[in-house]
């Protein structure tokens, strides 16, 4: 495994997580599917950019949808994680385009915190404590699948981490901020490249020999990855710095807009030297990731802050609101239910989750009842959602 493997059916999930809480404001609800902490009465009002929230709730609808496709080998193959140096998928954007969600709301969570006069030592306790709680879920997630406490670097191990050295890193100048995400990305791509020959494959390759020599023996296989991340992070907290200067909302569309198309370009150019690879997250995959997540973000900005056409913006902002409920939520009623718990249907002994794949198979036939019971499985978690939603219910880091 040569990062955190996508073992029980979810990709990633931003750092998100306060205590459950209710009898919230509308507004403080939309402050918090930014990020952005409810500041002093003193203290102006944060503004909200719509696009933010429905980015991350698009996002949160893929995870979704890529990882509890039922349809086999009939399963479109955008829905299916690319192979080794096989291009890109749309399967392969859910990951970083959850660590780009994070990075943008970096810059709004450290604004909330300043004007509620919080000291740089608290900030970075902040900070530390999010990572942490957001580390441990990802243990729990993992211990649930092993069925006994398990201490290891996975998914959500990862954004953590990612989280943690990009907030820390966020403070410098935003052009110092740049030149170290691409600092990150070059150091980390000319180790790949430079590792020694015969070749650079998937059996052959740094990350790998890292993780087999080094790491698996402290569960930390995949650490490395870590690089390649924070990097990303940094350059989602980049771009929302455009939205934040005193400019038209036509320059900040066109800037964020730019920016995406640079990103573009710049990791089509590097996939020349090493190719697009989720596996082991080269420096050309990142690139793409950020540039394309940042060309859909300045679509949704014009369409919904700039337009203000929000009307159809409501179910993403649901699944965006309770982001890491909509990712760990899900996985541990799998593991701890759905796969464990049986019943006879027919005189056969089957798990929940096959019996309710069943339900629709056997009545529509493999593929209409195999997307019959996705679209079912995503409407039954956006109706928890929209409830926790209505009722102003949110975990949040």
């Amino acid at each position: 495994m040569d990062y955190p493997a996508n073992r029980y059916g979810m990709d990633a999930i931003g750092p998100r997580l306060l205590g459950l809480v209710g009898s919230k404001s509308r507004e403080e609800a939309h402050a918090s599917q930014l990020g952005v902490e409810k500041p002093s009465s003193q203290d102006p009002p944060p503004v909200r950019i719509v696009s933010l929230d429905a980015l991350r709730g698009l996002t949160i609808l893929l995870m979704l949808l890529v990882n509890n496709i039922a349809l086999d080998s009939a399963t479109p193959a955008q829905l299916v994680h690319a192979v080794w140096n096989g291009g890109v998928h749309l399967a392969d954007l859910v990951f970083p385009w959850f660590l780009f969600c994070m990075g943008l709301a970096v810059p709004l969570s450290m604004r909330a915190m300043e004007s509620r006069g919080m000291s740089a030592r608290t900030r970075f306790g902040r900070t530390f404590v999010r990572s942490g709680v957001l580390f441990l879920f990802g243990c729990l997630i993992v211990s649930a699948q092993l069925w006994k406490p398990t201490v290891s670097l996975d998914v959500l191990q990862l954004i953590a981490l990612a989280y943690f050295c990009g907030t820390l890193l966020y403070p410098a100048r935003w052009l110092v901020r740049l030149c170290l995400a691409g600092l990150l990305l070059a150091g980390y791509g000319l180790a790949l490249a430079l590792f020694p020959q015969p070749s650079f494959s998937e059996s052959h390759n740094l990350v790998k020999h890292v993780n087999e020599t080094y790491l698996a023996r402290m569960n930390l296989a995949g650490l490395l990855s870590v690089i390649p991340t924070t990097a990303l992070v940094l350059i989602g907290a980049s771009l929302t710095n455009l939205f934040r200067v005193k400019r038209s909302t036509t320059w900040k569309l066109l800037a964020v807009a730019g920016a995406g198309a640079v990103l573009t370009l710049a990791s089509i150019a590097w996939n020349e030297v090493l190719p697009f690879n989720k596996t082991i997250w080269t420096p050309s995959y990142i690139l793409l990731s950020a540039g394309l997540g940042a060309i859909l973000l300045a679509g949704l900005y014009w369409i919904l802050d700039v337009k203000k056409w929000t009307w159809w913006a409501y179910p993403f902002l649901v699944f965006g609101s309770n982001a890491l409920l909509a990712y760990v939520g899900p996985v541990l009623i799998k593991l701890v239910i759905l796969q464990r718990v049986k019943i006879t249907v027919h005189g056969v002994r089957l798990s929940l989750a096959d019996t309710w794949i069943h339900l629709f198979t056997d009545s529509m036939g493999r593929i209409a009842g195999g997307w019959a019971y996705t679209m079912s499985y995503i409407l039954v978690v956006w109706l928890v959602l929209a409830v926790m939603y209505q009722k102003r219910w949110f975990l949040r880091v």
